[in-house]
Parts: C-alpha cells; structure tokens; sequence
C-alpha cells in the first residue's frame, strides 16, 4: 500500500513541476504553483521524479534551493524506499 502511495504522490509532483513550467512559459504568472507547495510535495516523497520533471522541463533549474534541496530529498527518498517501502 505505502509503495502506491509513494508512486502517487511522485506522479503529482512530477505533473506540479510539468504544469508550472507550462503556465511559466504562457506567461500566465497569476496561476503559477507557489515554490513552497512545489517543495512541500517533494519533501513528502515526491523528490525523485521532481528532480527528473526538472531536468526533463528545464524547470527551476538556475534556483539554488530548488539545486540543492531537490536532489538532497530525492537520494533521502530513495534510500527509505529501497530499505522500508520496498
């Protein structure tokens, strides 16, 4: 059960970081996702594809936070998800 939940919410955060680049390159910045909700679904699992949506969509990528945090949350995710989920 906890490994579904696990690949829910790293399919939303991927969507999150996929939707906002979008509305970024629209120029639509009224309906932008704010960067603390984006960080908020990466720190409750959703890292690991937050950081390939990143790559994939040139997204955040010049933001240092989003730099360090990401790929720091995403090994911590991982490691819980081949030791405890798995």
């Amino acid at each position: 059960m906890l490994k579904y939940l696990f690949y829910g919410i790293n399919v939303i955060c991927f969507l999150a970081f996929a939707i906002d680049k979008f509305k970024a390159a629209s120029g639509n910045y009224k309906h932008r996702t704010p960067e603390k909700v984006l960080l908020g679904l990466a720190a409750i699992g959703g890292a690991p594809l937050g950081v390939v949506s990143m790559l994939i969509f040139r997204h955040k990528t010049q933001k240092i936070k989003f730099l360090t945090i990401m790929p720091t949350l995403a090994v911590i995710w991982l490691y819980i998800y081949k030791s405890y989920i798995m």
